[in-house]
Parts: C-alpha cells; sequence; structure tokens
C-alpha cells in the first residue's frame, strides 16, 4: 500500500511469470493434472498414483531431489492425491526447484 501502483504491478508481473514458469514446467506430465492458477502463488497438481497419502513421496523427493512441496491432504480430504507448490520465490530458485520437482514427478 504504501508503495503504490508501481509496485503493485510490478508484483503482478513477477507472479504471473512464475505461473507460467509453472504451466510450462509442470502443465504437460503424463499422470499429472494442473489446476487453473487464477489468482495465487500456489499451484495444485492431482498426480496420478499419490492415493491419500502424498508423504512418502514427499519425503524422497526431499531427501533425492532437494525439493519441497506440501501434501495435499493438509487441506482436506478433497486434496487426496495432490501436491501444492508455492510459486513466490525468485525465479532462479524457482527454475531450479521446479526442473528438480518435473524430474521427479515424471519418474514417480
Amino acid at each position: 500500500i504504501e508503495q503504490g501502483e508501481v509496485f503493485l504491478q510490478q508484483t503482478l508481473k513477477r507472479f504471473r511469470h512464475s505461473r507460467d514458469m509453472v504451466r510450462e514446467a509442470l502443465g504437460n506430465i503424463s499422470g499429472v493434472t494442473l489446476y487453473e492458477m487464477p489468482a495465487t502463488f500456489y499451484a495444485f497438481l492431482k498426480v496420478d498414483g499419490l492415493a491419500n497419502n502424498s508423504q512418502p513421496f514427499i519425503l524422497d523427493m526431499i531427501e533425492k531431489s532437494k525439493v519441497g512441496v506440501a501434501p495435499g491432504e493438509a487441506f482436506g480430504e478433497a486434496g487426496c492425491g495432490h501436491l501444492r507448490v508455492c510459486y513466490g520465490t525468485n525465479h532462479t530458485s524457482l527454475a531450479i526447484a521446479l526442473e528438480r520437482l518435473q524430474t521427479a514427478l515424471e519418474n514417480r
């Protein structure tokens, strides 16, 4: 609010670019559904084969890929089989994380 409209427009531009990076990296992986992200800095992914407990997959990914995501079931029963990915970071870190996440999802 203190920094005004210029700050707001810069922030929106940065988050839109981040959202586009997520779409490009994760949007076409077989067995993964990426939901639309119209007004957030989180992506919600349905991942075939995760069932009701994504924690083993997430812990394995943290250990092997050094990237973390939130389990979908943490957001209620409807989140089972999903992962939540925050893309509210700098583009350099996001690119590295998305590459690692993409590899982990393709090799699950």
